[in-house]
């Protein structure tokens, strides 16, 4: 998931490939227990990333992809 993160900060991949790595990070960190804080900020970017995506205009709020970036850039400089 950070790994993926890094890419999408960098430009490198579109904010969409976020997806399953924070999906998978996301149900690991749920079901394991193991680490909350890991599974806190991978629902806190589940979130985000549906607010960019919006597909069904399901949130009021919806973020940029800029947006998106920087927060994400932001979360990883505290990782």
């Amino acid at each position: 998931m950070v790994e993926a993160a890094k890419q999408f900060v960098a430009g490198e991949i579109h904010f969409s490939a976020l997806v399953q790595p924070i999906t998978v990070c996301e149900y690991w960190s749920r079901t394991r227990g193991i680490n909350t804080e890991v599974h806190q900020l991978a629902e806190e970017w589940q979130e985000l990333v549906d607010r960019t995506w919006n597909e069904y205009g399901q949130h009021e709020n919806p973020l940029t992809i800029e947006e998106l970036r920087l927060h994400i850039q932001n979360d990883l400089g505290e990782i």
